[in-house]
């Protein structure tokens, strides 16, 4: 109403500012006035009419939106009226029984989504869980082969190793492969060399832990060629010679002259520390050949180590050699010979016979372990196998497990914002039939069309 008011006092406002514009002009016109008078007053009055012309105008354009939106809220407020009687009407055809129903089948429907949900979700866990014990599984398997790999190959290399080492024996045991050129070719022709008996390291057996040292008690002399006598060695000589088939060392056993030690040394050097005996007394060898490896061997005495040799050299004034069971020397004199040791071409017979017969026990063994890797490495690739394809099914089913979860839960949520919306229903229903909603409704609606009606007037 005071809106309405405002707008019939402007409308009179403006008719009456209309009026008095006319009449001064007529008082212009009626009187003689000084050159630019009649221009200061038009311009002065013309002035204050414009600025309240202005004014009236944004009074009349604000009165005019504020029709516009009670026009459009008393639209809004029809519409949620027409929405609210449609609702009504369907309230009234619900009765609260079948309403509550259909709340209660969805609170059933919600619960046994919710327990199989729970339930696929258990069994999802349980299934990831078996999936990491194969994983892990897998992965000592995996780390347990590639140890059993690794020892094959180092395996097989040994067995090359000892399989060389063992070819290089027999070709010198039985082509005598590691003599000289010269006692070769006496060896290769033997059974045509008259008063042949044979060479010095195949003469005699050397016992156990005494090889390397008897070795190096004989050097070179371990290819000596013994003869029967000075002839039968001048003849062999002869043979070399006009078959340009090297040179050999012989020794005849007519000629030979055994070497000792003195008494009197013996019986100081044998109560030391470290002395081990005469390096003819650890080997065997035919009663007649005695005094031939006595020539060779029985003036060297035995130590247990380096410093034992020095200490023995020492006290028998430097007159005999020494040699160590490392293969270490102290020369007659005292000088020394030493360092790391290595078979030789001088090795003996029976010293290569035994050293074929550790090669050939290494390499059994060696054999009989790569089988038992193979055979583990064989087992283990069944057992990886069997592991894979259980994991895979693992995988698969937890795959499909999660799908289900995914799924499940997505039924969750949509019963649950289901019976919610279905509760908040009854609860609009209920507050319709009450009339409490519509009441308020009707009382806005009934303001906006007043409002509506007075700014139309």
């Amino acid at each position: 109403k005071d809106k309405n008011d405002n707008v019939d006092k402007d409308k009179e406002k403006y008719e009456d500012l209309s009026e008095e514009m006319k009449k001064d002009i007529k008082i212009v016109n009626s009187k003689e006035l000084p050159d630019g008078s009649i221009l200061i007053l038009v311009e002065n009055k013309s002035g204050v009419a414009r600025q309240k012309m202005y004014d009236l105008d944004n009074e009349v354009n604000q009165l005019q939106d504020e029709l516009m939106k009670a026009m459009t809220s008393v639209q809004t407020l029809e519409a949620r009226k027409a929405e609210l009687d449609a609702k009504r009407q369907y309230a009234l055809n619900q009765s609260d029984d079948e309403m509550n129903q259909r709340i209660e089948n969805l609170r059933h429907v919600l619960q046994e989504t919710i327990l199989e949900y729970n339930d696929r979700v258990q069994r999802y866990n349980q299934v990831n869980a078996e999936v990491r014990e194969l994983n892990e599984r897998k992965q000592a398997l995996t780390a347990e082969l590639s140890k059993i790999n690794t020892q094959i190959d180092s395996t097989n290399q040994s067995i090359q190793v000892e399989r060389m080492a063992k070819n290089q024996l027999v070709d010198s045991i039985e082509n005598n492969s590691g003599y000289p050129s010269g006692v070769r070719a006496i060896v290769n022709a033997s059974a045509s060399i008259a008063g042949y008996q044979g060479v010095l390291g195949e003469l005699i057996e050397v016992k156990d832990d005494y090889d390397t040292a008897i070795q190096t008690a004989l050097g070179q002399a371990s290819n000596f060629i013994v003869m029967k006598d000075e002839q039968t060695s001048r003849q062999a000589i002869n043979y070399l010679k006009n078959n340009k088939a090297g040179r050999a060392t012989f020794l005849p056993m007519t000629s030979m002259k055994a070497r000792d030690v003195k008494e009197d040394t013996l019986t100081v050097v044998s109560s030391m520390d470290g002395y081990l005996g005469v390096a003819m007394e650890f080997v065997s060898y035919q009663a007649k050949y005695k005094e031939v490896i006595a020539s060779q061997l029985g003036n060297v005495l035995v130590a247990k180590d380096l410093k034992s040799a020095n200490q023995l050299s020492h006290y028998s004034y430097a007159r005999y050699k020494v040699v160590t069971l490392e293969g270490d020397v102290v020369n007659v004199g005292g000088s020394m010979t030493g360092g790391q040791y290595r078979q030789t071409q001088h090795q003996s017979l029976s010293s290569k016979k035994k050293e074929l017969e550790r090669v050939q026990v290494r390499l059994s063994n060696l054999e009989k372990t790569h089988i038992q890797l193979k055979q583990r490495q064989s087992g283990l690739d069944n057992d990886l196998m069997e592991l894979n394809n259980a994991l895979m099914q693992k995988q698969i089913s937890r795959g499909q497990l999660e799908e289900f979860v995914r799924t499940k839960r997505a039924k969750v949520d949509a019963t649950k914002g289901e019976l919610e919306s279905l509760t908040n229903e009854k609860v609009e229903i209920q507050n319709l039939k009450s009339n409490t909603t519509e009441n308020s409704l009707i009382m806005e609606l009934n303001g906006a069309r007043a409002l509506q009606d007075k700014l139309t007037e």
